[in-house]
């Protein structure tokens, strides 16, 4: 008996019509799971490093549109480096907050003919959630202030007013990290990103988007 092959024209994304590229956008997105979190991660490493000043932290992360989910920190950062960031007039809005403050403990240790003290800082994730009240932070400079009365009172409220900044900021870090992520999964899911991959892989559909195996 004879057999009859019938064959059919297929096309890349960029050869089918308008009809038949959102099709192709619409097959992608309810036929995968477009997974950010590499993506995430690299974003989320430059950012708090470069941009935040936050050296010596991990990010961890639960984006989900979920209660409790969001950004954590948690590491020991320079305070120094992460002052100068903060006052970085680059900036939209610089704030030099926290390098005053350390500024003053300098002033004051200097008067006491004391060596400037290293502040350690700690910020810790206690939660199995992770988000912008999921965080404790401490700063430390060993006290030695506390043989002189004359600049231990002063000091040890500079150091207060430091950990209650940071321990602001760390959650507003939280939060506009939260916000770069979701805003990176809401891209990668959009129908630009989607046709742009869909560009650059050798999919084939048919005239109607269907894609072909």
């Amino acid at each position: 008996m004879p057999t009859t092959t019938k064959t059919r024209k297929l096309y890349t994304y960029d050869q089918l019509g308008p009809k038949g590229k959102q099709a192709a956008i619409e097959w992608y997105r309810d036929d995968n799971d477009i997974d950010c979190s590499d993506r995430l991660v690299d974003i989320f490493d430059i950012e708090i490093a470069d941009y935040y000043g936050l050296t010596n932290c991990k990010v961890m992360f639960s984006l989900g549109n979920c209660q409790g989910d969001g950004v954590a920190i948690k590491g020991n950062p320079n305070l120094y480096r992460w002052a100068e960031a903060e006052a970085d007039k680059d900036k939209v809005e610089p704030d030099d907050t926290l390098r005053k403050l350390l500024d003053q403990i300098a002033g004051l240790c200097l008067l006491a003919g004391e060596d400037e003290p290293l502040l350690s800082c700690t910020i810790t994730h206690h939660s199995r959630y992770c988000h912008s009240n999921s965080m404790d932070v401490t700063v430390e400079s060993g006290e030695w202030y506390k043989d002189k009365p004359e600049f231990g009172e002063v000091i040890s409220q500079l150091e207060v007013d430091v950990q209650d900044w940071c321990s602001q900021r760390v959650k507003e870090i939280s939060q506009e990290l939260t916000e770069t992520g979701y805003a990176e999964i809401d891209y990668q899911n959009s129908d630009e990103a989607i046709a742009g991959m869909l560009q650059c892989n050798d999919y084939r559909f048919t005239r109607r988007g269907e894609f072909v195996k």
